[in-house]
């Protein structure tokens, strides 16, 4: 199930770079993400890289590299 739901957010990533003028027409103009990203469309693409990134490391297995530190002070 663990690779299904990771396999999701891997072509949800896709489905958001590819819409992600569209996804920009709907959310407008992010004024932060203006000044230090370059504009709101690369703030859109650099959020489905991240989801791509977690995705894959859920569905291998792996999401304790990036979260192990933390998980102990949230019960994990």
């Amino acid at each position: 199930m663990q690779f299904i739901y990771g396999l999701l957010g891997i072509i949800s990533a896709f489905v958001i770079i590819k819409y992600r003028h569209d996804i920009y027409h709907i959310l407008g103009k992010i004024d932060w993400a203006e000044s230090y990203l370059g504009g709101t469309v690369n703030l859109i693409f650099f959020s489905a890289i991240i989801i791509m990134i977690l995705s894959f490391l859920f569905m291998i297995g792996e999401e304790g590299v990036l979260f192990g530190g933390i998980a102990k002070y949230f019960g994990g």
